[in-house]
């Protein structure tokens, strides 16, 4: 519906006033959205707000939002939650546990599954992101690959099956997920999947000649994304590269220094910005317009980066 509009409207104004206009439109829309469901809250029965913050990463959550009055209940409490607490360690754990790391997770991978598991269809729209590690991995001699956040598999699958020489490593917080790669992958000798946190992973293993986020950096939280980065450079045997693929909504990296929350679950980064914070060098990024989001608002940055632990060798 979204992008029909966008569509309409272009064949009579110009780009700049199209995304000008739908830009102030969803800003006042969430507005109003908070402002009703914040009444609504108040007068609702405790009952109600705590099925709904029950269900709120369960799959009884879509029969729930059926009734509209749900629904701007559930859009007051996502906006609130991120305006008043989204720093919460408690939240975060429960984002890792409940969505990402539950059967919600799962089910929302598998739906991409289907999606994008013809490889012409994954390429079409990860195209951008394919070519550049086809450049570093040729260019900069790189044996191994880590990906974080693998979801469904596909994308570490596709590129393993192009580099059979190259030692892939696939990491998630979903068993369950992980589980369901191994049964369809279990064929790629040279790709491993691993069912654990960052943060446990690098405790006890060094980093990959190149580690690479898609659709995953957006899920962490600022402070969260700092210390993998600080890991990754710290506990580097030798040079390391890293590449990111990430949608970023109404975002300047030339302006915007601070994270800021995009949907119920999920960051916008300014990736140039922490990774020179972290000391990377070498950092490059461009942006594409999303090829799976319409919102004209919404972004795809790829970021690339290197660095080495100051007690190695600085080139390679």
């Amino acid at each position: 519906m979204v992008a029909k509009i966008m569509e309409a409207l272009r064949r009579f104004l110009p780009e700049r006033f199209v995304i000008m206009v739908f830009k102030s439109v969803s800003v006042l829309l969430g507005e109003v959205v908070f402002l009703v469901g914040g009444f609504l809250w108040q007068v609702s029965s405790q009952e109600r707000k705590s099925e709904l913050i029950n269900n709120l990463y369960s799959s009884d959550r879509l029969k729930l939002e059926r009734e509209w009055v749900n629904k701007l209940l559930l859009a007051y409490f996502n906006q609130s939650y991120y305006r008043k607490i989204a720093r919460s360690s408690t939240i975060q754990e429960i984002n890792k546990q409940s969505l990402w790391g539950g059967e919600a997770g799962l089910k929302w991978h598998e739906k991409h599954y289907d999606r994008f598991k013809e490889e012409e269809q994954l390429y079409g729209v990860y195209k951008h992101f394919i070519d550049k590690i086809k450049d570093l991995v040729e260019k900069k001699e790189i044996k191994t690959v880590m990906e974080i956040g693998c979801g469904n598999g596909l994308l570490i699958a596709f590129l393993t099956k192009r580099y059979p020489e190259v030692k892939f490593t696939a990491l998630d917080i979903n068993g369950m997920v992980i589980e369901k790669n191994k049964e369809r992958f279990g064929d790629l000798e040279n790709l491993t999947f691993i069912h654990e946190t960052t943060e446990s992973y690098f405790s006890h293993f060094s980093p990959s000649d190149l580690t690479y986020l898609v659709g995953t950096g957006e899920c962490f939280y600022e402070n969260e994304l700092l210390s993998m980065l600080q890991d990754l450079k710290n506990k580097a045997p030798k040079m390391v590269f890293i590449a990111f693929y990430e949608p970023i909504t109404d975002f300047d990296f030339n302006k915007d220094f601070v994270s800021k929350p995009r949907g119920n679950t999920v960051f916008s980064h300014n990736y140039p910005y922490l990774l020179q914070k972290v000391g990377f060098v070498d950092i490059q990024y461009r942006l594409f317009k999303s090829k799976i989001n319409p919102n004209p608002l919404v972004w795809d940055a790829l970021v690339t980066a290197k660095a080495w632990n100051n007690n190695q060798q600085k080139y390679r």
